[in-house]
């Protein structure tokens, strides 16, 4: 298990997230929306990512896609939403009106257990949440994102003028991965259960 979950990291490292191409939020006056990003995860980095193009089965590699931002930032990269901060929760403009669908992927390390003097073995949880929503113009949302060793979602609210949060809707889409790295963990792990 140890040794899946480090490909996996490994994985996610090798896939180029960090070197990406940044999302570009839109300038106002343009019709937009505000869509705030957060994370319960304060533990490891959180990559927000963002896909271009309709639904393709579970495949995104051959999508264009961008990051958004790297939440809990811990490296020296600064071009994303983020600005390289270590912070949970970002904000971005988004066009309004029309679908937007990203994925929050984060990797949970939860515990760890030394089995002997050399050898320690380490739990993990990838949490890939993937959902859409159309957001209106001028409106502000929060995409919170909840990932644990039982629990991962994103839910997604507009923020009233009030600051009450409203559950808006949003859609949960199957779990999107990049084919070319992680294709025989996905066809080991995931395909069988969603069989």
């Amino acid at each position: 298990m140890f040794r899946k979950s480090l490909i996996i990291s490994l994985a996610l490292l090798g896939t180029g997230c960090v070197s990406l191409k940044p999302y570009e939020s839109v300038q106002p006056p343009d019709d937009s929306a505000s869509l705030t990003i957060q994370t319960d995860q304060t533990r490891n980095n959180v990559y927000v990512l963002k896909y271009n193009s309709d639904m393709n089965e579970h495949y995104c590699s051959s999508e264009p896609v961008e990051m958004v931002a790297m939440l809990n930032n811990v490296s020296v990269i600064t071009k994303y939403a983020d600005e390289g901060n270590n912070t949970n929760r970002v904000e971005v403009k988004i066009p309004a009106d029309q679908k937007f669908r990203f994925v929050i992927d984060d990797t949970i390390f939860y515990s760890q257990e030394r089995v002997s003097s050399d050898t320690i073995k380490v739990k993990t949880t990838i949490c890939k949440s993937h959902v859409s929503f159309t957001p209106e113009k001028g409106k502000k949302y929060l995409a919170r994102n909840y990932a644990d060793k039982r629990i991962c979602e994103t839910e997604i609210f507009e923020i009233k003028g009030n600051g009450d949060l409203e559950l808006t809707k949003f859609e949960n889409h199957p779990l999107c991965y990049d084919a070319d790295v992680m294709e025989e963990i996905w066809e080991e792990k995931v395909i069988e259960k969603l069989n």
